[in-house]
């Protein structure tokens, strides 16, 4: 019985002996495996996150493992909660550390050159992982193409921290002024930030764009250099324009792509009353013609809702539908108002005061219609034509003599036309002289057509040139209203 009991104890003191022995050579990487895949934990790449599982529990990580979880300290994580991290680089990966056999396996099993890849070690219920990170992309160290490449490119750990940064990351500077920018650029939630001038150097105008990599970002800076000048040139532009606007007598506003104005000169204040705080604020296309309409600026349409759709239409519109109307306002002014639509997007209203024009020309027509009345009511017979040949105007009397009517002509009435309609009572002689005076050939300012007479009716015709090569024929009709005129006797 004593002899069991020692044999016993001894037994438990190997067994306890051995798993301690067990353990200590897995936790220092050296579990008898293959010389390929013996392993001390600190001679473990500090690149190459470790990971060392019991029972799927994860217990210890190195300090590369910790960054690339996002930790700080190991924590009592299972194998999924890792996995799910680790799938983000390599999706090969098993789902459960149980179905592993003992041994080194390798995922995934088919390595492509420059990829990542991860090695397991299983000896249960203990299990090391080493995640390899291929040359194309590294996100805890730089290859050779990161550090020498152009532009900036540094990577930080999710507290913060710097991890790497290349060689044009120095040059430029960003060391010294990177947080500061960063932070500009966050508040202002823009991908472009700018470092300040240094040494009587102009500021560094860089776009940013980073990469998400599980325990770390990659941030690339591209010079925006070129998009700055751009714009900037823009700018000097449209300041140009509004200086040159500005001195315009004709209103102009321009919307942008998005229906929002955008350019407004003093002219539309001064012509509608706006405020300029109203102007300011970039109200939309829609918001401006009703406030228009609200202020009575603009005279009510039939259909407001149809009208206010044909003028927002004019951003989407081509320049061939161009919008354009004459108002007259309750103040009396006459406003014409045109849209310019732009075919890449937004449209621009000139808003001009024709005012003087539609009273300078329904004057002229009231005096022209006077004119023609005052000359209808003549005995004289007068026409007029123009210098392309176009009898323009006959009164009443020219009408009735010689039966013809050029206002009621579709086309052009014509000197042809004439006469032809003359020479049924006019000899040739006479009649050649007229068309010689009407075609311009004769230079003289006015001529007599000697007495013409039509059964013994003398009818003396005067023909004038007048201002713009306008022709005044003019004769007295005879005494015998309605007489017919016969055929001209040649003297």
């Amino acid at each position: 019985m004593f002899v069991f009991i020692v044999l016993a104890s001894f037994s438990a003191f190997v067994l306890a002996t051995g798993i301690w022995v067990y353990r200590s050579k897995f936790q220092s990487g050296k579990l008898g495996l293959s010389r390929h895949h013996q392993k001390d934990w600190s001679s473990a790449s500090k690149a190459s996150p470790v990971f060392l599982f019991e029972h799927s529990r994860l217990t210890q990580a190195n300090a590369a493992g910790l960054r690339f979880l996002g930790q700080k300290k190991t924590s009592d994580m299972s194998w999924p909660e890792v996995r799910s991290v680790l799938a983000e680089i390599v999706p090969q990966i098993p789902v459960s550390l149980k179905a592993l056999e003992d041994g080194a396996t390798v995922y995934p099993e088919q390595i492509e050159p420059l990829a990542h890849h991860l090695s397991i070690e299983q000896q249960a219920p203990f299990t090391r992982i080493e995640l390899q990170f291929g040359d194309a992309f590294n996100p805890q160290t730089p290859g050779q193409e990161c550090l020498e490449a152009p532009f900036p490119i540094w990577a930080e750990a999710d507290d913060g921290s710097l991890l790497w940064k290349n060689r044009a990351f120095n040059r430029a500077g960003f060391a010294v002024h990177l947080k500061d920018a960063l932070r500009r650029r966050a508040r202002s939630n823009s991908n472009r930030f700018s470092l300040p001038e240094s040494r009587g150097k102009a500021p560094k105008h860089y776009r940013l764009v980073k990469k998400k990599v599980a325990g770390s970002t990659i941030y690339y800076a591209h010079s925006a250099e070129e998009t700055v000048a751009a714009e900037t040139s823009r700018q000097d532009v449209v300041q140009t324009l509004g200086k040159t606007f500005a001195q315009l007598s004709t209103g102009l506003v321009v919307f942008d792509s998005e229906g929002n104005l955008v350019l407004f000169n003093p002219a539309v204040i001064d012509l509608f009353g706006f405020s300029a705080g109203f102007l300011s604020a970039r109200p939309s296309i829609e918001s401006f013609f009703d406030h228009m309409r609200d202020n009575r600026m603009i005279p009510e349409p039939k259909n407001y809702v149809a009208w206010r759709e044909q003028i927002a239409d004019q951003i989407s519109n081509s320049a061939e539908n161009r919008f354009r109307e004459n108002w007259q306002l309750p103040n009396g002014a006459t406003i014409r108002a045109s849209g310019l639509p732009n075919p890449e997007g937004g449209v621009g209203f000139l808003f001009e005061d024709i005012s003087s024009q539609v009273s300078t020309t329904r004057r002229f027509r009231d005096e022209l219609a006077l004119s023609h009345t005052l000359l209808d009511a003549m005995d004289d017979a007068i026409a007029a034509v123009d210098a392309l040949g176009r009898v323009v105007f006959a009164n009443k009397s020219f009408q009735r003599y010689w039966k013809v009517d050029p206002e009621s002509s579709f086309a052009d009435f014509t000197v042809t036309e004439l006469l032809n309609a003359m020479q049924r009572d006019i000899s040739p002689k006479h009649l050649g002289r007229i068309a010689r005076f009407l075609a311009q050939s004769d230079k003289a300012q006015e001529a007599h057509i000697a007495c013409l007479r039509i059964a013994s009716i003398a009818v003396d015709l005067h023909l004038v040139r007048a201002k713009g090569q306008l022709i005044m024929l003019r004769h007295a009709v005879p005494s015998e209203i309605g007489a017919s005129p016969t055929k001209i006797l040649t003297t």
